[in-house]
Formats: structure tokens, sequence, C-alpha cells
């Protein structure tokens, strides 16, 4: 078992664990990309769980083998060695990219969606996509920054016609949508080195976009 298989295994544990231990998790992240678009697994695990149930999910955690790995503001992290390798876990209790973990809860702003045949919640497309944009604008010329402009390409992929960019531009400044799509759409030929999209769609979508 490879460590994405081994990630996968390790987030079916947390989603089956949440009646049991009495906590909920809005996937977000890699594997929130998964749900709507299974294209590439991921080694790491992010999702948002209310602060009040932080303390259920870390005894979980706890069994599981991972240990605290550190907490700031917005997240607390946790990871899991593997061999040679680690799968690290953000869990969100408070804010994400300037939203409340609360009213996204609170405002069902996520879809029940499949992962691997197991019902799980997703955070909603238009969100998600905000907040891979602001992940990747932070993180250009990384690894998982990289990983982020898949994920972005891959949501447009499937969705273009129903991702809402007025709601995206109202809550990131438009000069990092802009520098964040433009590094996107300028070299097709590297973005489908990326991820594997037709050169018709990579151009509908560019000119969509107005880029």
């Amino acid at each position: 078992m490879d460590i994405y298989e081994k990630s996968l295994e390790i987030l079916k544990k947390i989603i089956e664990a949440q009646k049991k231990y009495d906590f909920k998790i809005i996937l977000i992240g890699g594997w929130g990309v998964y749900c709507y678009n299974p294209y590439l697994k991921s080694k790491d695990i992010d999702f948002l769980i209310k602060e009040q149930d932080i303390w259920k999910l870390t005894s979980f955690l706890d069994f599981l083998g991972f240990r605290e790995t550190g907490k700031v503001l917005e997240k607390r992290g946790f990871a899991l060695l593997v061999g040679d390798d680690k799968i690290e876990l953000d869990v969100y209790d408070k804010k994400i990219g300037g939203f409340d973990v609360n009213q996204i809860f609170d405002k069902k702003l996520f879809s029940i969606k499949k992962l691997n045949g197991l019902e799980t919640n997703v955070v909603e497309l238009n969100l998600l996509l905000t907040l891979k944009i602001i992940s990747g604008s932070e993180r250009i010329g990384t690894g998982k920054g990289m990983k982020d402009i898949s994920d972005i390409i891959a949501l447009f992929d499937n969705f273009f016609d129903k991702i809402d960019l007025s709601f995206i531009y109202s809550n990131i400044n438009k000069n990092v949508v802009n520098k964040v799509f433009s590094i996107i759409f300028s070299d097709y030929k590297k973005i489908k080195n990326l991820y594997p999209i037709s050169f018709l769609k990579f151009e509908k979508i560019k000119k969509g976009l107005r880029i």
C-alpha cells in the first residue's frame, strides 16, 4: 500500500468514526477536490470541524497514531509517520481563508459526496475553489503549489459552467486571483503535464476567464 492509499484508508476511518465519536467534519483540500473530480489522490488530509468538537477528534487521532505537530490561530496540525514518509493532517476549527468555520457549518456551505463509495461532507464547489486559489497563491513555486494548480484545473475542467466567478472575486483580492489564473493559463503544455485537460477545454476556460 503506497502513501496515497494509506491516506485514503486513514481518511475513511475518520469519516466512519464521526458517529461513534460524535463529531462532524467537512472535507477541503486535495481530498475535497477528489470528491468532485477523482483524477488524483492526495497524501495530506484537510478538513473543517467545529471548535467544540476538536477534543473528540484528537482522541480518535491519538488512537490512530497521529501526533500533534502544531497549533496556530486558524488550524491544528497532526502527522502520522508511514515508513520514511508521513501523512500530514490539517484541521481548521476557527477560520479558513477568511471564512468562519462555524458559519460554513451553520449555513450548510457543503454537499454530501462519495469518497470511494463512502458518503462524506465536502465544502461547496465555489468555496473549495476559492480556498484552493488562496492556498495556490501562497505556495507558488513549491510542490504543494503545483498540486494546488492541478486541483484548480480539475475543478474548472469538470464544473466550469457552475463556477461563480463573482463569489471568488468578492472573497479574494482581484490581483491575487488574476495572478494565479495568469500562471495557470500561460502555457498549455506545462498545465497538461499537471492535469490531462484537452486543448479545446483549456482555451474555452481561458476565453471565459478573459485571460
